[in-house]
């Protein structure tokens, strides 16, 4: 399912560096396990980002987003 972006929906003071003014997204190939409603997500083998709405990932639509992948570590 596809879901409209609704902004409400993310906390990302969680993925903002105010300082740098970067925002940095966890991402990979395969979701996160045990997220929490609002964690944002970018697939890179799919090259598109996601919400977890509570009950599933919802991928975010209608947006342009420029993205540069940096790997930290694998999903948990």
């Amino acid at each position: 399912m596809v879901t409209q972006f609704r902004p409400e929906q993310m906390d990302l003071t969680k993925y903002w560096d105010f300082g740098s003014g970067t925002m940095r997204v966890p991402g990979g190939t395969g979701f996160p396990i045990g997220p929490n409603d609002g964690d944002v997500f970018y697939r890179t083998d799919e090259d598109l980002l996601y919400v977890y709405d509570g009950a599933g990932w919802e991928r975010i639509q209608n947006h342009t987003v420029d993205v540069a992948v940096e790997q930290v570590g694998s999903p948990t």
